[in-house]
């Protein structure tokens, strides 16, 4: 995989409250009129009063309110000034790192050097990448029209309940594994959603190496998967169901790479997946490769089923 893209933006921008022909903190930085409820938080973000915020903080201000004058939050009037330790002090508090102002920028827009490395480490991106990113991502996860009933959601979870064995070739990493997976349902409603466990286990050390937690969204009409590997890191893959196949259509989409896994059940536990991989190359999709697995049900003796 490439290193994600980071942007340099040199050029002119208009920013925080009024414009600049830096990306650099400019002083003596002429700002709008803002409100009275405000204009304390911003005041003390844009200036570098630290002490101020963390007083504002602690008597519940919301540093989401936006600047009358220019839209901007107190993290993008932080940024703005240069003053990391804000930065730091707001985005602890869960401070939107991607808002924007009434110009469409966010804070990476025009944060010097050091507190873009600290946006960029917290999610944050540039308006040009946040416009690309929507513009890419949704055609490729397909609108789900057909909404499933609680029952049907069962019948589609119990093909995954029980133990099975699975193998895997990858001809990207020109590999080819052998694992095991248990998976049990819990029935207990989680706000929209009926929730499942997967635990996937290595079949000859029994090490588990992802964990699975597969729901119906009712809102969406799409299954999701959250995939917990053993370093705890989390991803999403988002399935649609076809009654009529018995395929669920899975779709992952991240900043630098696109799956596509086609899941085709012949009974519970028993299925073929095949999956497609894409790389991003500039404002370009490469398909990197494909991989294949099959899984099998497993007796209670160990052995498959059926062999």
């Amino acid at each position: 995989m490439k290193s994600q893209l980071i942007t340099i933006v040199a050029a002119v921008l208009v920013v925080g409250c009024g414009e600049s022909q830096q990306s650099a903190p400019v002083a003596g930085h002429q700002s709008y009129p803002v409100s009275e409820v405000d204009s304390g938080l911003l005041d003390a973000a844009e200036n570098g009063n630290l002490e101020a915020v963390q007083k504002h903080l602690a008597a519940g201000m919301d540093f989401e309110l936006k600047c009358t004058g220019c839209g901007g939050t107190a993290l993008l009037h932080a940024a703005f000034g240069g003053h990391k330790e804000i930065v730091e002090l707001l985005i602890a508090n869960g401070a939107d790192v991607n808002a924007k102002n009434d110009s469409g920028r966010t804070s990476l827009n025009w944060a010097d050097k050091e507190i873009a490395a600290l946006l960029r480490k917290h999610g944050g991106k540039t308006a040009d990448e946040l416009k690309a990113e929507e513009t890419d991502r949704k055609p490729f996860i397909p609108n789900s029209v057909v909404k499933l009933n609680e029952e049907e959601v069962k019948k589609v979870l119990m093909l995954f309940v029980g133990e099975r064995v699975g193998r895997a070739e990858d001809d990207l990493k020109e590999m080819s594994m052998k694992f095991k997976i248990k998976s049990l349902l819990d029935w207990e409603k989680e706000g929209s959603s009926i929730a499942g466990v997967t635990e996937m286990t290595e079949r000859t050390k029994g090490k588990m190496i992802i964990k699975e937690r597969v729901y119906y969204d009712y809102g969406s009409n799409l299954f999701i998967n959250e995939q917990t590997n053993k370093n705890n890191e989390t991803q999403q893959s988002f399935g649609i169901w076809d009654t009529k196949e018995m395929t669920m259509n899975w779709y992952v989409d991240k900043n630098e790479m696109r799956v596509e896994a086609k899941q085709i059940f012949t009974g519970p536990r028993q299925s073929t997946s095949k999956t497609k991989l894409w790389n991003r190359v500039g404002s370009k999709w490469e398909l990197l490769g494909n991989a294949t697995r099959e899984f099998q049900p497993l007796a209670s003796g160990g052995s498959h089923e059926g062999k």
